[in-house]
């Protein structure tokens, strides 16, 4: 299966399209939100991957499945998986998308771009020895999505707590960290541990 000619104007309708039968948006092992493609043809794989740098996104491998039946690429983090969101939905109306897979990487966009600004609220708190660009570092998260994290007071009591911890054994600060980015995850994308249970 080669690339078809798709004219300009028509191209990341069509890339949508293929991404809304045969890509993926999830959640990786380390908690930040990945998106996949796979296809049986490593060709039609190579320009798509060219195609996709000509509209802006970062070149990526293309890598073989384990029975080396099929290829896939994959972008990872927030960066990545937000400008595929504004790539393939910007200006579309709602019947020409899955309206699944655009909830998933509406919710990753919302995120990383914050979606609630805090006006007219105090300066945050933050705990020492965490700043906002620590926490953002540990976290894995962008500083202003720290900022919408420290609204859960749950959350802020969470990293209260990690902050009287972080003296303790590396192995206990660990433990509350992993804790903390459980409910952090919980509370920026609605998911658990292990991601969404369908992946498709």
């Amino acid at each position: 299966m080669q690339f078809p000619a798709v004219p300009d104007s028509y191209l990341r309708d069509f890339i949508r399209g293929c991404w809304d039968g045969d890509g993926s948006v999830y959640l990786e092992s380390d908690g930040k939100p990945g998106a996949s493609y796979i296809t049986g043809s490593k060709g039609f794989l190579t320009d798509l991957v060219t195609h996709l740098v000509k509209l802006g996104l970062p070149r990526t491998n293309i890598y073989t499945s384990r029975d080396g039946r099929s290829f896939y690429i994959r972008f990872s983090g927030e960066v990545d998986c937000s400008n595929l969101f504004h790539l393939f939905y910007d200006g579309v109306p709602a019947s020409m998308y899955l309206s699944r897979k655009f909830e998933r990487f509406y919710r990753i966009a919302l995120n990383w771009e914050g979606s609630r600004v805090l006006q007219g609220k105090p300066s945050l708190a933050f705990p020492k020895p965490f700043t906002r660009s620590t926490l953002a570092e540990l976290l894995k998260i962008s500083p202003r999505q720290v900022e919408h994290i420290m609204e859960s007071g749950r959350i802020a009591a969470a990293i209260q707590e990690l902050s009287h911890n972080s003296g303790s054994t590396s192995k206990e600060f660990k433990a509350g960290l992993r804790q903390l980015k459980s409910q952090v995850n919980r509370f920026l994308y609605g998911w658990d541990d292990e991601g969404w249970d369908d992946l498709d």
